[in-house]
């Protein structure tokens, strides 16, 4: 598994991965799961690419991606945005992979303190979270597209 930044050459292959893990989260309404699959559509996504704060990781295998990581950087705090696998990778190490990749992008970029959210109904998400030492430190009503969900929080050292 290799980890990148997103460049222009990829996007459309990203895009078409970030459809495929979208489209099958069970949890979401299909209100939900079209406004994401737009929001990280190919034309959206150069945009993050030329956008210097933000970090967009990608995890290729065999020259095909499989994985990505969306986040947005302000004040020494990496949002994460999204992050996925597809699901045949899903259950492999890959993601604590892609999440040791981004925290090391975090050290070396002087980001302090991560932040992202996850669907209260997202059981395997909510374990990987605290697998990886993030701390629930909001509980979110009626928040995306009326879901409920979790802000989770974790220092970087």
């Amino acid at each position: 598994m290799q980890f990148q930044p997103l460049h222009y050459n990829q996007t459309e292959a990203t895009a078409k991965c970030v459809e495929e893990v979208i489209s099958k989260l069970p949890f979401y309404s299909i209100e939900a799961r079209n406004g994401e699959i737009h929001k990280f559509n190919k034309e959206n996504l150069w945009t993050f690419v030329k956008d210097k704060d933000r970090c967009n990781i990608i995890a290729i295998e065999n020259t095909e991606v499989v994985g990505f990581l969306f986040g947005v950087v302000d004040a020494h705090v990496l949002f994460i945005i999204w992050i996925g696998m597809t699901e045949e990778h899903r259950r492999s190490a890959h993601m604590t992979e892609l999440w040791k990749h981004m925290e090391e992008w975090c050290r070396h970029n002087n980001i302090h303190r991560i932040w992202c959210d996850t669907n209260q109904l997202n059981i395997p998400s909510i374990k990987f979270m605290e697998k990886m030492g993030m701390q629930k430190c909001a509980d979110l009503k009626n928040f995306w597209y009326n879901h409920d969900y979790f802000l989770w929080e974790k220092a970087i050292v």
